[in-house]
């Protein structure tokens, strides 16, 4: 629960440095910020924002593993345990901070 509360928290974390807007801070697992950059990559070769958090989060892996083939220019990444029990244990927010970094990029914890 804890990392669900902090997970939510972050995505609220707007700041404005400077004059500029800056994304939230979060420290992201290092596999799950490596399987978004894998998979966000494909949206330069056509793939859409929808197309891309549904092959991240992999509901139904099978499915999304079909998808990504379907267009992807690269193999399919399979999820590993601690991109699951990352997804599993920050839920909804774990959502919103991967389209953070997808979208924004997220500020490293400093």
């Amino acid at each position: 629960m804890d990392k669900m509360i902090e997970a939510h928290n972050a995505v609220f974390g707007f700041e404005i440095i400077e004059g500029k807007i800056r994304p939230p801070k979060y420290q992201l697992p290092i596999s799950v910020k490596e399987r978004i950059k894998y998979i966000g990559e494909e949206s330069q070769n056509g793939m859409t924002f929808l197309g891309c958090m549904n092959c991240i989060m992999a509901y139904d892996e099978e499915q999304s593993k079909k998808d990504f083939i379907l267009g992807a220019s690269k193999e399919w990444l399979p999820l590993n345990k601690e991109v699951k029990q990352w997804f599993d244990e920050t839920g909804t927010p774990g959502e919103m901070l991967v389209a953070l970094e997808l979208l924004y990029g997220l500020r490293n914890e400093e």
